[in-house]
This record gives structure tokens, C-alpha cells and sequence, in this order.
């Protein structure tokens, strides 16, 4: 896709190269970040005294709090801590 069709035998430009990595480690970081967060976050909760209400469900539910919060931090530019 970023090289187009290459002819048989034939390698990418460096520069071809460098523009894939890029792409490749954007989207790796885009993807393992919030993950880190989430799992973060709920071995945090795991080790709150049962007493304590529990802020997330689950997995899911911890990403679509995150998600909602950070969306409304770029929006309104606040701290949510």
C-alpha cells in the first residue's frame, strides 16, 4: 500500500521504509497505550478494600470510561484526576 506495486525483485526506497515504520509504530502505540492504562488501572482497583465501590466492571467498561474522559480533556482541556 505505501510502496504501491513493486516490480518483481524490487525493494522499497529507505524513505518508503522510514514512512512504513512510522505508520506501523503510530498505530502499535495507538493500540498499547490506552491497554497499559486499562490494566492500569484495574490492578489498581483489584487492590482496593472490598468496602470501596469499584469504578470499572470490567475491561470494556474501563475503555469506555477512558475513552469518554480523554475525549472530553481534548475538548475542554482539563485536568481529570
Amino acid at each position: 500500500m505505501i510502496c504501491g506495486k513493486l516490480k518483481e525483485g524490487q525493494q522499497p526506497t529507505l524513505a518508503q521504509r522510514i514512512y512504513a515504520s512510522l505508520i506501523t509504530s503510530a498505530f502499535g502505540i495507538l493500540v498499547a497505550c490506552p491497554t497499559d492504562v486499562v490494566k492500569f488501572r484495574l490492578q489498581a482497583e483489584g487492590k482496593k478494600p472490598e468496602e470501596v465501590p469499584r469504578k470499572y466492571n470490567g475491561s470494556i467498561d474501563a475503555y469506555s470510561i477512558f475513552s469518554y474522559l480523554q475525549i472530553f480533556h481534548i475538548i475542554f482541556n482539563t485536568n481529570l484526576n
